[in-house]
């Protein structure tokens, strides 16, 4: 299908900062009142939505996302296989409408709906379900690692024009939940654009060929702007006060998204925007603040080094966790409710048996007391605390840690301030790994999976996950078989033992579960609440008031 990409000054993967404004001479953007700040400058602006989107987008090809931007982009451009309920946060039917399993739980088939249409108006059948697994697994990015070791290429068939079958190399209990992550591409419109073996990545880099709600107008790389329109006959119909046209705009100065809001050229903005700032945005007469507390799966973790002396010692990880004040980290910094375990509560497989860790100076001092190093030695070693400014609440939470531990002795952390790919870059390696690390983090799928073996498999050592370094085989025992075995409660049961596990060994601090807050203008209803990253933000659930 085709689009229309306006370059700019800058290459696709270096598009310029957004906001409002003029160039300046290093490239960047300076608030301008006079820029037409609906990006659009047509007879319809007033129909317009602007929603602010979080970092630069580099690619539109769903087998290629995984952060929050790409994301959001792939659930409006694409329809998934099965999608999330805003109710249970469980795999629900979508493109696929029921589903069976045989074979002790290898050979998986689902029935799909006849009547979805790409946006060219093809067709949607098993073959292109198919073709995009496969397509998944050869380009061998963003969620391909749910499926590794499950799916190989060839794997996934077309039984007929609305059954597609799954033969897995072993057994996987969250197949359904991993495919919310399978976005499914138009077979004979990415083909032909196919060169080397890449699957048209080249090609759906810039150009979508989905079935989605919403399909793509115009993306303006220099301006980091997006625009977005109704595809009038998706399968899911629409209400008459649907949004035609929104656009998906990067903007970084605070002070521009503020105005931007008070001005009505605003009308949402990313889940990772500072808390503080949207309530200051919620004031405003013309703004709603949507929100979502109990059933929140937004995770606050402080990761700990347990490679890395001192943290290496079990009893100077648990004198820190003692140490923390986690009440006022909630109440006058993070907001939420306190976490128990790794696993947010609402998810299914979180192990309800285990209480919340509590500030305890006396057992902290204790555990001190026990550790191979003295004080004297861990105070010799300089710890590094590394939080993105970009957040204010992190700085806050790490100057807590800080202070907490001064309390009990520990006067060496250091708070470095890393912007997100800094750290990235650093946790590649376990020797520039810091010692500690703020993590904010969200369901990838809607599993306890996301948080169990996303987080404490040797695969997400190297990564912003993993930078613990923390897994042993006996945990990776218990988390393979978990997502192995057929039979749920035994599921259950062992992801509850591999939770204790890791609670008891303290590679993170299990700070919060954060609220959800959405500032959204007033004249939009619609907002639901879903927990996986990028279904928060489905335009489709959205209309005008």
């Amino acid at each position: 299908m085709g689009t229309t990409v306006l370059a700019g000054c800058s290459s696709q993967n270096t598009p310029n900062g957004g906001g409002s404004g003029t160039p300046t001479d290093d490239g960047s953007t300076s608030p301008d009142d006079s820029d037409d700040s609906n990006g659009d400058g047509g007879d319809n602006s007033a129909e317009l939505v602007t929603y602010i989107g979080s970092g630069e987008v580099s690619t539109l090809d769903p087998a290629s996302h995984q952060f929050l931007q790409t994301s959001t982009l792939a659930v409006n451009l694409y329809d998934p296989l099965l999608f999330v309920d805003p109710e249970s946060q469980e795999p629900t039917a979508h493109v696929a409408t029921d589903w069976s399993t045989s074979n002790g739980g290898t050979t998986w088939e689902f029935t799909l709906r006849d009547d979805v249409t790409f946006h060219d108006g093809e067709t949607l059948t098993a073959e292109d379900v198919a073709y995009s697994m496969d397509r998944l697994l050869g380009i061998g990015q963003g969620y391909s690692y749910l499926f590794s070791g499950v799916l190989s290429e060839g794997d996934t068939t077309a039984v007929d024009e609305t059954t597609v079958r799954f033969e897995l190399q072993q057994p996987f209990s969250i197949l359904p939940s991993a495919l919310t992550r399978l976005f499914i591409v138009n077979k004979s419109a990415v083909e032909p654009e196919a060169s080397g073996g890449d699957y048209g990545s080249g090609y759906l880099q810039t150009n979508v060929e989905g079935s989605g709600p919403y399909q793509l107008g115009q993306w303006d790389q220099a301006n980091s702007s997006i625009m977005l329109e109704a595809y009038d006959d998706h399968w899911g119909g629409w209400p008459d006060n649907r949004l035609d046209r929104v656009q998906w705009r990067l903007v970084n100065e605070v002070s521009t998204i503020k105005t931007m809001f008070q001005r009505g050229d605003a009308h949402g903005v990313h889940l990772f925007f500072p808390d503080t700032t949207k309530r200051e945005i919620a004031k405003f007469d013309n703004v709603e603040m949507h929100q979502e507390r109990e059933n929140s799966t937004n995770a606050y973790y402080i990761f700990q080094h347990t490679q890395k002396k001192p943290l290496d010692d079990i009893h100077v990880r648990r004198a820190i966790s003692y140490a923390y004040d986690y009440e006022t980290a909630i109440n006058e910094i993070l907001g939420g409710t306190q976490m128990a375990g790794p696993v947010p509560g609402p998810l299914a497989g979180h192990n309800d048996d285990l209480s919340p860790i509590t500030r305890d100076l006396d057992k902290a001092q204790a555990e001190l007391e026990k550790s191979e190093y003295s004080l004297e030695e861990i105070n010799s070693v300089t710890m590094e605390d590394s939080y993105d400014p970009s957040l204010p609440t992190n700085r806050q939470a790490a100057l807590l840690l800080r202070n907490n531990l001064n309390e009990i002795g520990i006067e060496n952390v250091e708070l470095v301030q890393e912007q997100f790919p800094a750290l990235a870059e650093r946790v590649q390696s376990k020797d520039t790994s810091p010692h500690f690390y703020h993590l904010f983090s969200p369901s990838t799928i809607p599993s306890a999976f996301s948080f169990l073996n996303g987080l404490f498999m040797p695969s997400a050592f190297g990564t912003t996950n993993g930078g613990h370094w923390f897994s042993t085989e006996e945990l990776q025992t218990k988390m393979t078989n978990a997502v192995a075995t057929s039979d749920t409660d035994q599921k259950l049961q062992l992801w509850n033992e591999a939770q204790t596990i890791i609670q008891d060994q303290h590679p993170a601090l299990f700070v919060a579960q954060m609220p959800v807050l959405m500032p959204l203008n007033n004249s939009i209803e619609g907002w639901k609440y879903r927990g996986a990253m990028g279904y928060d933000i489905y335009f489709k659930d959205w209309y005008r008031a």
